[in-house]
């Protein structure tokens, strides 16, 4: 893959975290454990029967193979990639460019724990805070680019299952002014 093209995939389609790929990797073992018969508290007759007949409704059987096709192709489509130098370097600069931008759209780490009222009062910054995060944090564009961020820090910190949560870089109030 180019690094065009892997900023261009990373913009379409949803990277994984390693530990919702583990997940996934697990249930698709126990669906085929349970395809096979392989339940440890089941006897050997027992499973020779349920070999024979997995399910008496087909239909019910057939969804089930389709939803575990369904479990496979997501989990291939939300494998990490291997990346080249050029890849990387061009991830890590728009990753640079995503968190400065991101950044200018939260609303400080104190106005996301503030009350909307405080010994029965009403808190008039809670309202202003309420309305900067509308107008910021849930806009169609900051969603688009919170998830290309997303993936990003999944395909560059592949081992990290904390990769894609954006809180890490939430500004202070003291930072935001610098800014």
């Amino acid at each position: 893959m180019s690094a065009k093209s892997i900023l261009k995939d990373v913009q379409r389609r949803r990277i994984m975290p390693l530990n919702q790929q583990e997940r996934m990797k697990a249930e698709i073992a126990q669906d085929h454990a349970d395809m096979r018969g392989d339940f440890p508290e089941v006897s050997r007759s027992m499973k020779k029967q349920l070999m024979k007949h997995p399910d008496h409704n087909p239909e019910k059987a057939l969804v089930n193979v389709q939803a575990l096709k369904r479990k496979i192709h997501a989990l291939k489509l939300g494998q990490h990639p291997e990346l080249n130098k050029t890849e990387i370097i061009a991830l890590e600069k728009r990753k640079k460019f995503l968190v400065e931008w991101i950044k200018k759209k939260m609303v400080p780490v104190e106005d996301v724990r503030m009350q909307p009222s405080v010994g029965g009062v009403a808190n008039s910054d809670f309202g202003r805070a309420a309305n900067g995060m509308a107008r910021g944090e849930f806009s169609q564009e900051y969603m688009e680019n919170a998830n290309e961020l997303q993936n990003i820090l999944r395909l560059l910190e592949k081992d990290n299952p904390n990769a894609g949560n954006l809180e890490r870089f939430r500004p202070k109030r003291g930072e935001m002014g610098s800014q």
